[in-house]
């Protein structure tokens, strides 16, 4: 019979609108706060549309972090490009609210295979895109990449970042903070760099030509 059930489809800006509710409930309370009654409440609709949407809170759950990943990567792809796009992948990394999160899912992928496997699927996405980005601007930077492996270096970007604003919001001492900042200012500068080195080959080009 449950087979039979009809759903509600995944555009409907309903659907859409409860994912958004976990989302923010998941940051501000913790995933074992979102239960049906509760998420309803707080996204201020009833609580039957929760599983009208979704056949259980599991199913719930890996559409939020689906969503959460795809915006993500669409970011990583729109910055893969640019001299400064890992520093505004560190920068998007080291936000608080999206550690918080990120935090979160991890803990329910102790219990949740689900979760676990989405996390491993979006991993190697984040790495091909990721990656390259780091091997160019080593290349150009002249960097050692059998001393700094760019797939190491691509793990680091993805989880240190998380770790270090964790730590600054729980409390932690200031070198936490200012490991945060050295390292961004580091990246930021790698990427003025490139972005001179872009301009200065510009200039040669056109007056060459």
């Amino acid at each position: 019979m449950n087979s039979k059930r009809r759903f509600g489809t995944e555009s409907s800006e309903t659907r859409l609108a409860l994912i958004d509710a976990a989302k923010r409930l998941m940051r501000a309370e913790g995933y074992s706060a979102v239960s049906s009654r509760r998420l309803a409440a707080f996204a201020g609709l009833k609580p039957q549309l929760v599983h009208y949407y979704f056949r259980t809170m599991d199913e719930l759950f890996e559409a939020v972090f689906r969503r959460v990943a795809e915006q993500h990567l669409k970011f990583l792809q729109e910055v893969a490009d640019e001299p400064d796009g890992l520093f505004k992948i560190w920068s998007l990394s080291s936000d608080g609210d999206l550690a918080v999160l990120t935090i979160e899912f991890m803990a329910l992928a102790n219990r949740h295979p689900g979760i676990r496997d989405l996390i491993a699927h979006y991993s190697l996405e984040y790495k091909t895109i990721v990656e390259p980005m780091i091997e160019r601007t080593m290349r150009a930077r002249g960097l050692d990449e059998n001393v700094w492996p760019p797939a190491v270096m691509a793990v680091l970007l993805d989880n240190l970042p998380t770790i270090l604003a964790i730590s600054t919001r729980l409390g932690g001492t200031s070198d936490f903070k200012r490991a945060q900042d050295m390292i961004g200012s580091y990246l930021e500068k790698l990427g003025e760099e490139a972005a001179s080195e872009i301009s200065i080959a510009a200039r040669e080009t056109r007056a060459s030509g």
